[in-house]
Parts: C-alpha cells; sequence; structure tokens
C-alpha cells in the first residue's frame, strides 16, 4: 500500500487516478513475487481463494486494496500535492550514542516553509482514548525532522485508510522534549531489563487471550527463558 502511494506521486498529477494507484499496487505485488517469493507467500497463506491460480490469488490480494485506495481519494486529492519527500529516511544520534531511525511515508512543505508529516495506516483510526498513543509515532518522527532540519514540523497527520478517518496535530517543542525523554526511558529500561536476572516484566492485558507464550509468562504461571548474552548492548 505504501509502495503504491509513493508510486502514485511518482506520477504526473493529471495521472494520479483511483486505477492508476490499483494498478500500481498490482504492480508492487507483482515485484514482490519475484523479487521476494518468501515473503509474497506469507501474504497468500490463509487466504480464502476458490483456487491457488495466480489470477485467483492476484485477485485476492489486489481486491481489497481497491477499497482503502478509494478511501485515500476521500481523504485528500493527490492531483493537488506536491509532496517535499516520500518514504523519507531519518535517523539521529543522541548523546548517549543511542541511534533513532524511522521512515516518513510522507513530507509536505508549503511555499511559506510550513512542513507536515504524513503517515498512512490501513487499518481503523484509534478508539476515544487511544489517540495519545498513535501519535507517539508522529511525534518521534517530529523530533527527528526537528534535531536534524532545526524547525518543528507545523503539522502531523494518520491517515486510516480504514475508516477514512483523519488524526491531525499540531506539536509544539515542549511536547518533542518531553517525547526525547521518553524515548531516553524507554531505551535505558529495556537495556536495564536485558541486563537484569529478573528480563523483561510482563504486562497483561485483555491481547493475553491470543497469546502463545502463557507457558514463559509468569503472570500465567509460567517460567521466563535465560536471558541471552547480549556483550555491548548498554553501550
Amino acid at each position: 500500500m505504501h509502495g503504491a502511494l509513493e508510486d502514485l506521486f511518482g506520477a504526473h498529477p493529471d495521472e494520479r487516478t483511483v486505477e492508476s494507484a490499483v494498478a500500481f499496487f498490482a504492480q508492487r505485488w507483482d515485484s514482490l513475487q519475484r523479487e521476494k517469493p518468501q515473503d509474497a507467500a506469507a501474504l497468500v497463506d490463509g487466504l480464502k481463494v476458490e483456487t491457488q491460480s495466480p489470477e485467483s490469488v492476484a485477485h485476492a490480494i489486489v481486491a481489497p486494496a481497491r477499497s482503502l485506495l478509494e478511501t485515500y481519494f476521500q481523504l485528500e486529492d493527490p492531483q493537488r500535492l506536491e509532496p517535499h519527500a516520500l518514504e523519507m529516511s531519518v535517523s539521529v544520534e543522541m548523546e548517549s550514542g543511542l541511534a533513532l531511525r524511522g521512515y516518513i511515508d510522507r513530507v509536505d512543505r508549503s511555499a511559506n516553509g510550513l512542513v507536515r508529516l504524513v503517515d498512512y495506516k490501513a487499518g481503523r483510526s484509534p478508539g476515544q482514548g487511544f489517540e495519545a498513543k498513535a501519535l507517539f509515532q508522529m511525534r518521534f518522527y517530529a523530533l527527528l525532522w526537528w534535531r536534524i532540519n532545526g524547525d518543528v514540523p507545523t503539522r502531523l497527520e494518520l491517515l486510516y485508510l480504514g475508516d477514512g478517518q483523519r488524526l491531525a496535530y499540531e506539536p509544539g517543542v515542549e511536547e518533542l522534549v518531553a517525547t526525547e525523554r521518553k524515548i531516553i526511558a524507554i531505551a535505558s529500561a529495556i537495556s536495564s531489563a536485558a541486563e537484569s536476572e529478573r528480563g523483561f516484566a510482563s504486562s497483561p492485558s485483555a491481547l493475553c487471550g491470543w497469546c502463545s507464550f502463557k507457558e514463559f509468562c509468569p503472570s500465567f504461571d509460567g517460567t521466563p527463558p535465560p536471558m541471552p548474552s547480549l556483550p555491548g548492548l548498554s553501550g
């Protein structure tokens, strides 16, 4: 899906249509089968198709994408946009030596220099009360952009193709500083847990019902496996 939207913006504005987007998605699927057949097989596994013919499999893969791409076109008109960057790789090394890396789906820059970071989500938007958790990813990207370029992005947007919702936010310097502190704390907690005999603490939730590793989880009276030796983790 991300590849199809990237290819869409590589086309002439007049050619940025739903049909073109679906065609780009199909081309990406063909490339995946040729270049990474194991990944393609993983996607096909579990699909309910009458036959395993290439045509039936391709239809089962592409058909759901059409609906998502049609939803994208309801959220914005790609013919009116000229992105500053697509699938932009960003990386920052902090004073502690911790390296932060990521890929921003799309960066838009207006004529007067205002910056918008956009991320596409194939699923549905988060329920009420879970927006902040969803936006943490975007604040992470905003932090990297700020540290690299020296300016805070004006707007962060998550486009949910599953239900046609847009989650937007305007970050501030104080929030990005707080995000940086949180990231450092998370990295420190991970390092400490990996180096300790106790290992990682369990975090029970409603998702435990789908977990296949309860035999190793203390919350279910399981026995955690020994932590492997990880030399140089803290450095």
